[in-house]
Order: structure tokens, then sequence, then C-alpha cells
């Protein structure tokens, strides 16, 4: 299962303007970001506790 994320082809979309990356483009892309989403949100819970 590890072998899927080490694909060679680009996860997010290269912007047209500007610094940083798009919207992701493959699965591995949406597992990325939803998962530093959920890190921050979560951090945000416990902190503010």
């Amino acid at each position: 299962m590890l072998h899927l994320f080490f694909d060679k082809q680009p996860w997010f979309r290269a912007k047209r303007y500007g610094y940083g990356a798009g919207l992701p483009i493959k699965w591995q892309g949406w597992v990325l970001m939803l998962a530093h989403i959920a890190l921050i949100v979560g951090l945000g819970i416990s902190i503010g506790d």
C-alpha cells in the first residue's frame, strides 16, 4: 500500500499566479490536505480548552 504514495506524478495542480500549489488532482493530495485540516482543527480544539 505504501508504494501508492510514491507516485511520480504531481499530487497538486500548479498555480498560474503566485506561490504554492493549487487544489489536489490526485487522491494522495486530497488525503494529505484532509489530514492537514484535521490536524489544525484538532490542535485548535485541544488548545482552546
